[in-house]
């Protein structure tokens, strides 16, 4: 019988600091902001976040932080 073992994980948890169209944080803020508007608060709310974020980044205060986690394991 197949088994996974001597399992390990390392974090690779970073921040992101710019929100360009490559990035996650950039595709969680419009994840966000759809799932926003479809529980029904107003376009101009969610516009206004949206330029907070814009705002905060040209200010250099806007970080996202990402956690992913690198799994190993030995198939024996």
């Amino acid at each position: 019988k197949l088994a996974i073992r001597d399992i390990h994980t390392r974090s690779l948890a970073f921040v992101i600091t710019q929100r360009h169209d490559n990035s996650p944080a950039r595709f969680a803020e419009a994840v966000m902001a759809n799932f926003a508007l479809r529980q029904g608060v107003a376009e101009d709310k969610v516009r206004d976040w949206q330029t907070q974020l814009s705002e905060a980044e040209k200010l250099g205060r806007f970080g996202f932080a990402s956690f992913p986690v690198l799994t190993s394991g030995t198939l024996t």
